[in-house]
Formats: structure tokens, sequence, C-alpha cells
């Protein structure tokens, strides 16, 4: 009967890891959408090219003469490789099977050390949980991987046995070292730091216990502490890239959303819509860490107390253990990127209680609930990665084969400017640093690329200069400081649509991004292939940059109208618009409107704006854009006029708005009203 159940339970087991495995394919090969890999893959190829490290900003756009250098050159070196012989894809699959790797010998040493398969599944589904947003193309896949390594030579660290490990156990340790060291310095740190933890924990159990057990466990644990310090420090980098990267950190932090605390991930700049998954990931690191502290705080008061009362039968308490818990507790604290380490803390902290441990792992009940937890957290995960994010199992499916997100980078607007021929310095939007360097260096420069090395005052440039409102002044203050050639931001570069033609040159617009030249005598260059460039499909009025913007917004409006897309939605408002139903032809009139006014259509626009009011009606979002659409035709008293009678007249403001305005229409409505001379259009 026994026999019978083992083969059940076993069978149960192999199905959900099956399950699990396969979701975790999808989380860990879907589509790029971090920029850090495209500067480690540039990285990598000049390293390629150059036979050496970098110790300058060989990338920057404003001081190449910057201190920088990589302590993730093997890395950079690799992902290179993997991608000019193998292609993108097969760079995405390498770190989905570095992942898939790193859960199974989790999972493995879950089962092995916590003797319970549900308590482990738990545990691997909470490490599923908080590290889902760190499942990214970039060197966290290797971070992942070697942690799992790791886990149980630290554990092997507080287990009581020889004064140094088995040569095989240090070869390993020396290979880990040397790896990681090299791949990413910054994550070989968690050897570092957790050996020295174990061996901190064990020499405090030396202090208060002094007996000969604690004696052979500092030397078995001085022996991986010292082989993993000493090949780490030789390692090239590694020393001054962590204090070259830690600085570079206290800059950026402010502007990389993984760097804040996890209680950001109740904000909606970062979390986004709060769901169960955000909701663990900002609280359980801080309830992980209390438990931590807690438990270090009882075991040392009660190993104090034993010593102080000459205890003969007290018990050596876990130090080492709690140390390295605390440690993992305390990263995951810090940072959102870190939030699954967590899950390691939790896998300590129940190993440093064995007699808990076991009732746990032997009654029914627990174990019971621990596959109910398991079973309520893949829920949320899936709710989170795949229902939410992907719109299902068929969207998820159908995005395996994009290298990247669709939209996540200006793919088109790159493609434009590569086909121009453009070269020069680049200030964009921060998080399209790295594709446009990817994609356009060493033509171009780019003013950041997601490494973080910029100064104080270049960061607040940025800050301001992503703002909407006020762009155009901040624009103008970040050319004069750190002159640049070409500018690419989401569209609407300008909220207002207006910006001074004559330093502002226009080339290129799609549904996500706007590329502008600079105007000046040292610009020409690029002025000049633009304009051959879009020559090709019929703008070519003058060489005048005013009048080629004029002369492009139009052709480019009648381009975009037909696109198959939006001649359905126009076709679609047509027809509403020809109703009998006052409401329907309203509602076809301004979508039709909005459409044309969408592609740049001003004049076209106008007409049907206009045709709302003359309903009779009450439609503030139609009076604004047809003022809207007079101010931007140079017929500022019309729009003055349009604004004056929509929203001053006592007789228009009695009727009910069929068409009320939100909090961006009455930032329009304002700032609109102040540049034809209204002070204030809003109504109170």
């Amino acid at each position: 009967m026994k026999v019978e159940r083992r083969f059940a339970a076993g069978t149960v087991e192999i199905l959900v890891l099956v399950f699990f495995f396969g979701l975790l394919f999808l989380y860990s090969f879907h589509p790029n959408w971090d920029i850090d890999i495209f500067w480690h893959l540039e990285t990598g190829e000049w390293i390629s090219n150059n036979h050496r490290l970098p110790d300058t900003d060989i990338f920057s756009s404003i001081d190449k003469t910057r201190p920088w250098m990589t302590f993730q050159w093997a890395y950079e070196v690799i992902t290179y490789q993997v991608n000019a012989r193998l292609g993108f894809k097969a760079v995405r699959l390498m770190h989905a099977l570095l992942y898939m790797g790193a859960f199974a010998l989790l999972y493995a040493t879950y089962r092995r050390r916590l003797s319970s398969r549900s308590v482990a599944l738990a545990l691997l589904v909470t490490t599923l949980v908080l590290a889902e947003d760190r499942f990214r193309v970039r060197p966290e896949a290797f971070n992942f991987f070697f942690t799992a390594i790791v886990l149980p030579i630290l554990l092997d660290c507080a287990k009581p046995g020889a004064p140094r490990p088995r040569i095989r156990t240090i070869v390993l340790i020396a290979a880990v070292s040397l790896l990681w060291a090299n791949i990413h310095a910054g994550g070989a740190l968690t050897l570092l730091v957790g050996s020295g933890a174990m061996l901190g924990g064990t020499l405090l159990g030396l202090v208060l216990n002094r007996n000969g057990e604690s004696v052979i466990r500092l030397k078995y644990n001085a022996w991986v502490f010292g082989t993993a310090a000493f090949l780490m420090a030789i390692s090239p980098n590694f020393i001054r890239g962590n204090i070259h990267a830690f600085t570079m950190v206290n800059h950026s932090r402010l502007l990389i959303p993984e760097w804040h605390p996890p209680a950001a991930y109740f904000m909606p700049s970062m979390g986004g819509q709060l769901t169960v998954h955000t909701f663990l990931c900002g609280t359980i690191p801080y309830l992980v860490l209390g438990w931590a502290m807690l438990a270090f705080g009882l075991a040392l008061t009660r190993a104090i107390g034993s010593r102080r009362d000459n205890d003969p039968d007290r018990r050596e308490k876990p130090f080492g253990i709690l140390l390295t818990a605390l440690f993992f507790a305390v990263i995951a604290a810090q940072s959102s990127r870190f939030v699954y380490t967590s899950s390691f803390a939790i896998f300590l902290l129940l190993l440093s209680k064995p007699r808990m441990l076991g009732q746990i792992a032997s009654n029914p009940s627990w174990r019971v609930i621990f596959m109910l937890v398991a079973g309520f957290l893949t829920l949320a995960s899936f709710q989170y990665s795949v229902a939410g994010k992907k719109d299902g199992l068929k969207g998820q499916f159908r995005m395996l084969s994009l290298d990247n997100e669709p939209d996540r980078f200006p793919e088109k607007a790159s493609d434009a400017i590569a086909a121009m021929g453009l070269e020069g310095r680049i200030f964009h939007f921060t998080a399209w640093g790295g594709y446009l360097l990817y994609r356009h260096f060493p033509e171009c420069a780019v003013f950041t690329d997601g490494r973080g090395n910029f100064t104080l005052d270049e960061r607040k440039v940025l800050i301001d200069t992503h703002r909407p409102w006020g762009r155009e002044d901040a624009l103008e203050e970040a050319w004069s400081k750190y002159p640049f050639e070409i500018l690419l931001l989401p569209r609407p570069v300008f909220p207002m649509l207006t910006w001074d033609r004559t330093k502002w040159m226009l080339i290129y617009r799609d549904d996500i991004s706007e590329a502008f030249l600079r105007v000046t005598p040292e610009n020409q260059t690029n002025i000049q292939r633009a304009m051959a460039w879009w020559k090709v499909v019929g703008i070519s009025s003058t060489s005048d940059p005013v009048a080629f913007q004029e002369d492009y917004r139009r052709v480019r409006g009648l381009i975009d109208i037909r696109d198959p897309r939006l001649d359905a939605k126009l076709t679609n408002a047509a027809q509403q618009a020809h109703t009998d139903s006052l409401a329907n032809r309203v509602s076809g009139l301004h979508d039709g409107a909005l459409i044309l006014f969408g592609v740049g259509l001003h004049e076209k626009a106008t007409k049907f704006f206009r045709m709302i009011l003359d309903e009779g009606i009450r439609h503030s979002t139609a009076a604004l854009y047809l003022a809207w659409c007079q101010y931007l035709g140079n017929r500022e008293d019309l729009a003055r006029e349009t604004l004056m009678k929509n929203f001053s007249s006592p007789d228009i403001l009695g009727m009910p708005d069929r068409g009320p305005l939100r909090q961006t229409g009455l930032r329009i409505l304002d700032e609109l009203g102040a540049r034809v001379g209204l002070r204030k259009a809003a109504p109170q």
C-alpha cells in the first residue's frame, strides 16, 4: 500500500513539474523587452574586435574619455558571439535554458533538503512568482543559474564534518568563482557575501560555544570563502568594476525602477494595476526580513543566555544559516531587482528549524495546505504573466517567434534613420537608448543606453525633457549643454503640435515615435539626406526645412490614411455619420475627425468638427479640436473666437455637454487659451 501511495505521489510530482517547466519556458523565452541586452551585445562586439576591455566610455555621445569599465565582459563576448553566429533567437533560447536549469537545480535542492514534496513545490512556485519580472535577456540568467549551484555549497558549510571541502567541491567553487566573477561580478558577490555570512556565523558560534566542532567548521568555511575571494579578486575588473557600478547606481537609481524598493510595486508607475503578483512582490520581502531578523535575534539571545547559565545541554545555534538568510532577506528588501532572493531566505529559515520542518513534512494536513498554496501562487503567476500581459496562451504562443515585444522599441524609426544614412548624436527616450545604440553605433552615439553612466546634471536633463509639457524649453536647454543632431522621442514630442520649425525639423513619424533633426549649419548633411530620402515618396517642395515639414505633414497624412486599419475605422465612422440618430451622427463625425487630426490632416478634420457644433449642441471636445486646428493653421483670431463662443457663452454652458473634456483636454485648453490671448479658457 505504501509503495502504491509513493508511486502515485511520484507520478503527480512528475506531472506537476512538467506543467511547471512548460510554464517557465513560456515565461523565459518571451520576446525581449529590456534595453540592457543591446549595450551588452555592442560591448561584446567591441571587445571581440579590439581584444581588450574598455576603460573609458566608448559609447558616450557626451564624453568618450569618461571612466567606464564593464564587469560583465565574459557575458558580453558570449552573447555577441551567439548572436553573430546563430541570431537573436539563439540568445533568447540560451537565457531560457539557463533559467530552466536554475529552477531544476533549485527544486532538487529544495526537495532533498526539505524532505517534503509539498513544501518544495510551494517554495519553487514562490520563487517563480517573485522572479517573474527578472526573466529577461540579460546576465540575470547566469546569476540565477550560479546561485542555484551555490546554495548547496553554502549549506554544506553549516554541516559538521571534515575540516576542508573535498577536492571536487573546491574545484566546483573555483570554477563557479572564476566564471561568475567575469560573467557578472556584481552577481558573484552572492557567493562571496553568502560564504562570508556562513564564515561569520561559524565564528560567532565559536565565540559562544568554544567547542572543537566550531573550530572544524570554521576551517571548512574559510576554505570556501578564501577560494572564492582569491579567484574573484584576481579576475579582471572584479574589484574596480563593482566599485564603479555602485557609483553609477547611486546616480541612476532614481531613473531605473528596478532599483526602487519593493514597496514601489504598489505604485502604478512601476507595478501597474495592483494584482496578487504585485501585492506579493511588494510585501513578502519585508515579511521575510522581519522573520529573519527575529529568528537571528532569538537565536543570539538564547545562545547568550545558555552560555551565561552554563547549560551543558545547550544546542549550537545555526548562526551561519541565519546570517545567510538575513543577507538574502536584506538585499530583497533593498531593491525590487532582488525580491526573488526572499525565497532563498525562506528556504534557509525553514532549514534552521529542523524539528518544525519535520513536523510539517509528516503531517498530511500541512501537505494539503502547501499544495493549495502552490496552486494559488501558480494561478496568480499565470494571471500576471500570461492572462494579464500576453492576452492568454494564444497571445503568448503567438509572440514566441518575435525577438522583441511589439511596439517596445522604435524599430521603424530606426529603420528610417539607417535608410537615410543619418549620423551624429541622438537624444532620445531613456528606455530606447540601448536599442538605438545596437542599431546605429558607431555612426551614431546615444545620450544614455541603460548603463546609468551619467552625471547628476545629465540625469536632471533626462527628467526635464521627459515631461511633455514645457518640453520645448527643456530641449533647448539640453541642446545648449549637450549638442545633438537627432531627436527621437515618443509621439507627440511636442504635445501642442507646435515647435520652432526653424530649429527642429520633423523627418519621421509613426504610431510610436517622432524623429527630428536640429536645424544647424553643422547638421546640413543629415538634413539633405533626410530630404533626399523622402523625395522618393513625393516630398520635394523646397530645400527649406520649414516648407519641407509642412509638405511632409500633408503627404504623410495621406499615406497614413490608406492604412487598412484606419480605412476601416473611417468607413465605420462615415456610416454612423449618415444615420438619422443625432447621437450616432455626432459619434461618427467625431471619430472620423479624430482620425484625420491624428494623422496630421488638420484642414480636413476642421470641417467635421465644425459640423458637430453646427448641430446646435454643446461638445467641448469638438470645440477644443476645432480651435486647435484653427490655431495650427495660423488662424489665431478664429481659434480665439471658437474658444470664447464655446467655453464662455452662458447659452452654451447651460446645455448638457456631449463631449466633456478630461484631464489632458483641460490642460490643452488652458495652454491653447493662453497662446491665443485668453488668460484662462477653461470654465471655472
